[in-house]
């Protein structure tokens, strides 16, 4: 029987509560999934396994990825990916203008990368008495968005709704076609800055500068979402 190999334990904290979570590298068997799924090229294949490596690789007993907010779940597989293969990886960018049309590969350290941050405020008000509580998108909810898709920005809405709320009670317990119907009766003129909290949720990002290596043009560039550091 051959001896089991033995694999260091890493700690990081999730940037949304600050819990401390357990994980280990990811073995030649899953990077050689995560590799295979990129070659596709299939954003939501990548994201399935990104998922799913990220889910095997924690170590924490009872912790379930599907509640913890998306940008955690981005951070965390950035730390995995760190600690598994290494803090570099290289990235290509085709410089378009000027007649140049070059692929640039652009090395870019893990650390570097930023997260976006979050908005302090969560609540918004409807009427003088009516308001709701906001809450960041989940793993899942993400996977199924479409930001061109009117039904499936309507559908993170509603997932990114905690509760409801008046002067005089917190609703937490609804059918999704009780929100569904008090989500359309919102007034057009306050379903803005929660669209716009929406869309400006935290999310990885990096603005990457860079010189061509054909023209010597300083170019410039943001990368944003983890399938766009990875694809």
């Amino acid at each position: 029987m051959l001896p089991k190999i033995d694999v260091p334990i890493h700690k990081c904290k999730l940037p949304s509560t600050g819990a401390e979570i357990l994980l280990r590298p990811f073995t030649v068997k899953e990077e050689k999934l995560l590799l295979m799924n990129i070659e596709n090229e299939d954003e939501n294949d990548l994201s399935l396994t990104i998922k799913q490596i990220v889910n095997n690789c924690i170590l924490n007993e009872g912790f379930d990825i599907n509640n913890i907010a998306y940008y955690d779940f981005e951070y965390l597989f950035l730390q995995l990916r760190k600690i598994s293969v290494g803090e570099t990886i290289e990235l290509s960018f085709r410089h378009t203008e000027d007649d140049c049309d070059h692929l640039n590969k652009v090395t870019l350290n893990l650390n570097d990368i930023e997260i976006r941050q979050e908005t302090s405020n969560k609540q918004f008000m409807i009427t003088d008495d009516i308001g709701i509580k906001l809450k960041y998108p989940s793993i899942e909810n993400m996977m199924k968005y479409n930001q061109s898709d009117v039904k499936s920005v309507f559908s993170l809405l509603l997932s990114c709704i905690d509760y409801v709320f008046d002067n005089e009670t917190v609703y937490t317990e609804f059918t999704e076609d009780e929100l569904s119907k008090f989500v359309e009766d919102i007034p057009q003129s306050k379903i803005k800055p929660i669209i716009d909290f929406i869309s400006d949720f935290p999310i990885i990002q990096k603005t990457i500068e860079f010189k061509c290596e054909k023209c010597g043009k300083e170019l410039s560039t943001e990368v944003r979402g983890l399938q766009n550091f990875f694809m």
